[in-house]
């Protein structure tokens, strides 16, 4: 459940860094666009302003060219007339009846007639002029209405990346919640399992009280009575410690017989009553050897496997103990106690008896307390 959690958190934190990224991404293009947008209405407004001035200039000029028209008509050449000839109508209604004029050479018109032509040429160009500032402003209009679609479309964007991160964050937030009380859940179970692995170890190592385990006895030694064989070797072996004769109420040897293994396997053996199992021990500690047929036996404590893991820690410790010649012994259930210069010391941890060996001076032969 943590894993997948952190792999959401890592997901949703990449989300959040791309959504970012994004994000920043369109505030630049907003910000380009607000700069287009503020260019294009300055320009926009110098237009205006030019076609202000342009149109006041037509309106001035344009004035008399009006008040000669109402005098005058201003018609078109006619067809294969040359840039330099105009045609003059003139309508006279006296009794409705009309007379035209024949083309003149404009070297051969009145002052006044070349003046008109002037003035309406002057009209025309300011005509176009006007119309290209029309179209000019038309296709400022339409690139403006472009840009603003284009600014709602990038805002639109931005506000469903706002919308997406502000859910990112918020998933985020209830994952972190999440994993907090996960994690504070977690200690707390760990912490039960190993009170309860503790407990357990201890009521494993009571029920394994009454035990002791028997190394170095030969294969078949027991022949099909291993509880009488181990009753009748303890007693012979031990001397008279025993009040009465020990009752052996099981006994096996550990895992599987095999020809071709070197070593004896383990002997373990429940004695019915406790009190026996204590003077066995009591007595293979002040023997300090003790024989069958000539192969060297020892006794010890059945202890659970965790037990017995914590107690190998100090192996190493031991073995060099033994090389100083230093008693030691073993407390329950994993702590080591040394003899030295007539004191007793007690180590629950390993590096703390080795940085204590380590300044030690090796000692005369000295017997150990056992393993």
């Amino acid at each position: 459940m943590l894993q997948e959690l952190n792999v959401q958190m890592e997901s949703n934190s990449a989300m959040t860094a791309q959504v970012a990224k994004s994000v920043e991404f369109n505030a630049k293009e907003i910000k380009d666009c607000q700069s287009k947008t503020q260019t294009l209405e300055k320009e926009m407004k110098g237009i205006g302003t030019e076609n202000v001035a342009l149109q006041e200039r037509v309106l001035e000029r344009g004035l008399p060219v009006m008040a000669a028209c109402n005098l005058l008509f201003i018609m078109p050449p006619p067809k294969g007339a040359t840039p330099g000839q105009q045609t003059t109508k003139t309508t006279r209604s006296n009794n409705g009846a009309m007379v035209a004029t024949a083309s003149v050479n404009k070297a051969t018109q009145p002052p006044h007639l070349t003046h008109f032509e002037d003035d309406a040429r002057e009209t025309t160009t300011n005509s176009e002029i006007l119309d290209a500032i029309r179209s000019l402003r038309a296709d400022m209009e339409k690139h403006s209405a472009d840009t603003l679609e284009a600014i709602r479309s990038v805002k639109g964007d931005v506000q469903a990346h706002s919308r997406r991160l502000d859910e990112a964050e918020e998933r985020i937030s209830r994952a972190e919640d999440d994993v907090a009380s996960l994690q504070g859940k977690v200690q707390q179970l760990e912490q039960t399992v190993a009170d309860l692995s503790s407990k357990i170890t201890s009521y494993e190592d009571r029920n394994r009280r009454s035990n002791l385990r028997l190394v170095g006895l030969p294969e078949k030694s027991e022949d099909k009575d291993m509880c009488g064989f181990l009753e009748k070797w303890l007693t012979d072996a031990l001397g008279d410690c025993f009040t009465s004769p020990p009752i052996i109420e099981r006994a096996h040897r550990i895992g599987s017989y095999s020809p071709k293994a070197t070593t004896s396997r383990v002997v373990i053996m429940k004695f019915l009553n406790y009190r026996d199992r204590e003077t066995a021990m009591t007595a293979a500690r002040k023997m300090k050897e003790i024989f069958y047929k000539d192969h060297r036996l020892s006794l010890f404590p059945d202890l659970s496997p965790e037990t017995r893991r914590l107690q190998r820690r100090f192996d190493g410790v031991k073995a060099k103990l033994r090389a100083l010649n230093i008693r030691y012994g073993m407390l329950y259930p994993a702590q080591l106690m040394i003899t030295h210069n007539e004191r007793r010391i007690i180590f629950k941890s390993d590096e703390e008896a080795e940085d204590y060996v380590r300044k030690m001076r090796p000692q005369p032969a000295a017997d150990d307390d056992g393993d």
